[in-house]
């Protein structure tokens, strides 16, 4: 008997395969995204630091106004696990008699290499203080050959090999060691053995090689060792000024940790926008899935209850009941979610590690990280499922079992509240009437099917307004905000360069400018902004604008314009004061608008009034020029004094579109899986809906509706169901992206707020058309809907 009852049991499954299906796949989808969000940073970060303890790359570096020695790395190696010395300087390089590029010369000992090591591609490592090592190639830094020969300080020497530093992780720009230019080169020379001053001490130090070195347990860690470092090198100070014979020198020391690495720091920012995101979408995914299946399995439960009513009948405990669909349940469940984690797991971690590959040279992509969080996610998702169907059959279950082998009786219609509104409810015709009271008729379906239609287009429209925000950071800063077309670094604006300037350009301005770390208002962040240095035609190069206000603000010597993402997490406002660079009581006079690069503007003389210490400035020039060629204004800039590097804007712009291009893909990703979660949310509701209602509709057929009919009597209710879940579920979406844009912001990137005309029209079109080839599949199914089964159950 228990045979028959499990062999009855396990055809539920086939008799209703097109809702199981239907379940299996938003279980899938929706374990499948979870998972692979969730891990996608983890995996990243670990796949990363991996790389790093292979390389043994450095948790922090100090350089110093007097250079290190010897005995003060010795020193130093006492407290820390590893300790190594590098000379290291900007030059600039011939190469092969022609071309002159901005380089940085290392000379290390390469052959015992602790920290930093390198990584041969190509070639092989010198022999001689004749051969030298080259980074290799990237968007700015230039290609070379095994044999290409290089001048450096009149000195030549031959390239014996390629190689990667993982240092320089990134292909984007570098700067050199004073960090004015953008360098096009790296070479990596030997040692000589008479020499032993170092510019850079290198600095690892203990750690568990498991520990994420992304994660704040890690910060934590190495601003406990910095604190260290400090303290010994006031030891290191007499040590220097005892080697070098001064009594009295003023020794400025500077310990850096990898946040002032490009590379480290742009990958850093990439994964705190993608876990941002990763832990707000899933749990949207899970609750918009988690109704649905509600739905569905109760809905099942009570299409089967005559059958329920007769196993009770004979004999069977409700035990039975509860474990027949249960069984079902964990099938699906534990079916759908672990094929779903099996894939994600894999598949979207690998997509976006290739997006990765456009800007970092990345290693190979750890596959085996455990994260908890997923397994509690799927452990809900099973439990959900477990719990929705206990409640569904204890439900089923209080009736007494005569009541349960009777068909259960349909719903009475009821008056609603628009029948009060006279002048519209006359108006209406019959099938309409019918349709607003079928609606009313069956609130349970009603309202599932509008929460899940909304939510589905919330994250359709959270994914579309997500690209909206992206291209506002690079169209809206480099196309708007940024009025000049490139800028150029310079010793001095030399008489030379300013009759070239004049003869050649539309306008120009020469500033100065500082960089300075800046520290958020609770703690948790620091970041960098650039201090410039100008006039009041600043105003002609930069677009002065505040975002929420629309007003356009002028520079002027009352006070300093910072830009939005200072303000948001210094948390200060129009006519507060800040404190920049040891000097108090900046006020702020305005807020201006800005996505990338943030900056602090102030003039000349509000300057020379506050700054009584002069900062180390940099000299730039902005210029706006139209229709220009690269290639041939960077050669005739070369050609004159105090030209040190040039930047254009188009190029900034295309590095800035590479590093959005993650972002972009996580939210391609978002709205793919929004949108077959949409697509199999209105399949599965609409299919409820119709099986609930089969004997309703067979019931029209035999009354002499066509198909058509009856297939519009249906729908039209979809229709205006579908209706009401647009006109929540776009609300919805924008709470959803603010949500996210808030949080994915980070302190040097603010995403853009517009969300465009389209982004609209594109998620409701999509959700309309969704409905659309749904009711075409569902037209069949009820053309198929047996009449003569109808009347026997009447």
């Amino acid at each position: 008997m228990k045979k028959t009852f499990w062999k009855n049991s396990f055809k539920t499954i086939k008799h209703n395969i097109s809702r199981f299906l239907a379940m299996f796949s938003i279980i899938l989808l929706t374990s499948g995204v979870i998972t692979g969000l969730l891990v996608a940073a983890p995996n990243l970060e670990m796949s990363m630091t991996e790389k790093f303890n292979d390389v043994n790359l450095a948790d922090m570096y100090v350089t110093s106004t007097l250079p290190f020695n010897d005995e003060n790395i010795e020193t130093l190696r006492a407290d820390f696990k590893d300790v190594e010395g590098v000379f290291m300087n900007d030059v600039l390089a011939i190469v092969n008699n022609v071309t002159t590029v901005q380089s940085i010369l290392y000379n290390l000992d390469i052959e015992n290499q602790k920290i930093n090591r390198l990584t041969l591609i190509d070639g092989e490592y010198p022999k001689d203080e004749t051969e030298i090592l080259v980074q290799r190639e990237t968007y700015y830094l230039k290609e070379f050959s095994v044999g290409s020969k290089v001048v450096i300080n009149n000195i030549e020497y031959s390239v014996s090999g390629i190689v990667e530093n993982t240092w320089y992780f990134s292909k984007e720009p570098e700067r050199s060691v004073e960090g004015t230019n953008t360098i096009e080169a790296i070479f990596y020379g030997l040692k000589a053995e008479n020499v032993s001053l170092y510019t850079h001490l290198f600095i690892t130090v203990d750690k568990d090689k498991s520990m994420n070195q992304f994660s704040n347990s890690y910060t934590n860690l190495i601003d406990d060792e910095i604190i260290k470092l400090n303290e010994k090198l006031i030891d290191i100070d007499k040590q220097k000024l005892e080697f070098y014979g001064f009594e009295d020198y003023d020794i400025k020391n500077y310990v850096l940790d990898r946040s002032t690495n490009t590379a480290y720091q742009m990958y850093s920012s990439s994964m705190n926008s993608i876990s941002t995101i990763t832990q707000i979408f899933p749990i949207f995914f899970l609750i918009v899935s988690t109704l649905v299946v509600l739905t569905t399995m109760t809905r099942l439960i009570e299409e089967e209850r005559q059958e329920t009513g007769i196993l009770r009948s004979l004999g069977y405990k409700r035990s039975d009941i509860y474990a027949k669909y249960l069984m079902y349940a964990l099938v699906l469940s534990i079916l759908g979610a672990g094929i779903g984690y099996a894939a994600g797991f894999r598949l979207i971690p690998a997509i976006i590690n290739n997006t990765f590959k456009t800007i970092f040279f990345m290693p190979k992509l750890n596959t085996d990280i455990f994260s908890l969080s997923n397994v509690l996610y799927m452990v809900f998702i099973i439990i959900s499922m477990v719990l929705t169907t206990v409640f569904a059959i204890r439900k089923t279950l209080r009736q007494n079992v005569a009541t349960l082998m009777l068909p259960k009786a349909p719903k009475y219609g009821k008056r609603i509240f628009l029948e009060k509104i006279k002048f519209i409810w006359n108006n209406l015709k019959f099938k309409h009437k019918s349709s607003l009271r079928n609606l009313f008729r069956y609130p349970n379906n009603f309202i599932m099917t509008v929460l899940g239609i909304a939510g589905s287009l919330a994250l359709v429209f959270t994914g579309f307004a997500l690209t909206d925000s992206i291209k506002a950071v690079s169209t809206r800063q480099y196309g708007e905000i940024y009025k000049y077309d490139f800028t150029v670094n310079i010793n001095e604006l030399t008489d030379e360069l300013s009759t070239y300037l004049d003869n050649n350009f539309n306008d120009y301005i020469e500033i100065k400018e500082f960089s300075q770390s800046l520290t958020s208002k609770d703690g948790k962040n620091k970041f960098y902004i650039n201090v410039i240095i100008g006039d009041e035609r600043l105003e002609n190069f930069y677009e002065f604008k505040n975002r929420k206000t629309k007003e356009i603000l002028n520079l002027n010597e009352e006070g300093i314009l910072i830009t939005e993402q200072i303000s948001n997490h210094l948390k200060v406002k129009e006519n507060d004061t800040i404190e920049l660079a040891g000097v108090k009581d900046l006020k702020i006079t305005g807020i201006t608008e800005n996505y990338m690069n943030n900056s602090i503007y102030m003039t000349s003389k509000y300057y020379e009034e506050h700054f009584s210490k002069i900062e180390q400035l940099t000299t730039k020039l902005l210029i706006k020029s139209s229709n220009i060629d690269d290639d041939l204004v960077k050669a005739d800039f070369e050609k004159l004094d105090g030209f040190l590097s040039i930047s254009f804007k188009n190029n900034e712009l295309i590095a800035k579109e590479r590093l959005l291009g993650q972002v972009r893909m996580i939210a391609s990703v978002i709205i793919l899986a929004a949108a077959f979660l949409a697509i199999i949310v209105i399949y599965n509701l609409t299919n409820v809906n119709i099986s609930e209602r089969e004997k309703e509709l067979a019931t029209l057929k035999v009354l002499g509706y066509k198909n058509l009919e009856v297939s519009n009597y249906i729908f039209r209710e979809i229709n205006v169901m579908t209706f009401v879940g647009i006109i929540l579920g776009v609300p919805l979406g924008l709470l959803l992206f603010m949500f996210v844009i808030v949080n994915i912001d980070t302190p040097s990137m603010m995403m853009g707020r517009n969300i465009s005309w389209y982004t609209y029209v594109i998620s409701i079109a999509l959700t309309v058309l969704f409905t659309v080839i749904v009711e075409i599949f569902m037209n069949t199914k009820i053309k198929k809907i047996d009449m003569i089964g109808a009347l026997k159950e009447l």
